[in-house]
């Protein structure tokens, strides 16, 4: 045999070996999903559990990337992640590529915090007061649309540690947020609990959403949540979880997505 048949029956075989091995790596980049979620909001780890638990039976793997909550947003819905881990319902409006699952896996009270008193007005009517320095955590839609609705005037703050100190040295009259993430910083600081006012002002439900290029995992995971949801599995893992952690930081989607 010549040096050019050689050759050519080496790339021959070069070329069917290839063949093979490329279903198995199409099949492991489409068995790793990657959804955005908001950096530092306990309540992702009762979020997580649920949906872990929910795409492992339909023998799929994922992560979550965390990142500040207006880029969690802008990523998912430009098809840079599989979707977002949970949100509340109607973001679709905002960003019309996602897709929302609809089923709750989560729930989180909005609160607010005013030190304690003596007198107390109705909660509604002391928040809306005009002269009211209000604080609200920046990034939380659920947030920005409760005050609308209640007709609050907040001053928007970043760091939530922070946004608690100003409640705590007078520098704002009342702090609105998530519960899970208030639970965590009054947990790092016992002394204030006692010094501040509980307000619930509304409870939000959570929903998984989808990348529109993903729909076809629309039914199946509506699917196995719903089952999930009547047999009282979401509420156990809601229930059970600790929501003082945030999840794990992972690298970012685009990291993730070159190493599949």
């Amino acid at each position: 045999m010549d040096a050019g048949m050689t050759r050519l029956t080496f790339l021959f075989r070069l070329f069917l070996s290839l063949l093979m091995l490329f279903p198995a790596s199409l099949q492991a980049a489409e068995g790793q999903l990657v959804f955005t979620c908001p950096a530092e909001s306990p309540e992702n780890n009762a979020s997580a559990l649920v949906l872990r638990e929910a795409y492992a039976q339909l023998d799929l793997a994922i992560q979550f990337n965390p990142l500040p909550p207006a880029r969690a947003f802008k990523l998912a819905n430009a098809g840079e992640a599989d979707g977002e881990m949970a949100r509340i319902a109607g973001i679709e409006r905002l960003y019309p590529n996602l897709v929302r699952v609809p089923v709750v896996i989560n729930r989180i009270n909005l609160v607010a915090y005013r030190m304690r008193m003596d007198e107390r007005e109705a909660a509604s009517q002391w928040l809306a007061g005009s002269h009211r320095r209000l604080g609200c955590q920046q990034g939380v839609v659920a947030i920005d649309m409760l005050s609308q609705q209640m007709g609050l005037a907040c001053e928007p703050i970043i760091h939530s540690d922070a946004a608690l100190e100003m409640l705590m040295m007078g520098r704002i009259d009342a702090l609105v947020i998530p519960e899970p993430l208030a639970m965590r910083i009054l947990a790092e600081n016992p002394d204030w609990q006692a010094q501040l006012e509980r307000i619930v002002l509304n409870q939000i439900d959570l929903y998984h959403y989808l990348h529109k290029s993903r729909q076809d995992l629309l039914e199946p995971i509506t699917s196995v949540l719903t089952e999930m949801q009547n047999q009282g599995r979401i509420e156990e893992l809601i229930a059970g979880a600790e929501q003082t952690t945030p999840v794990r930081t992972i690298p970012s989607v685009r990291a993730l997505r070159s190493t599949q």
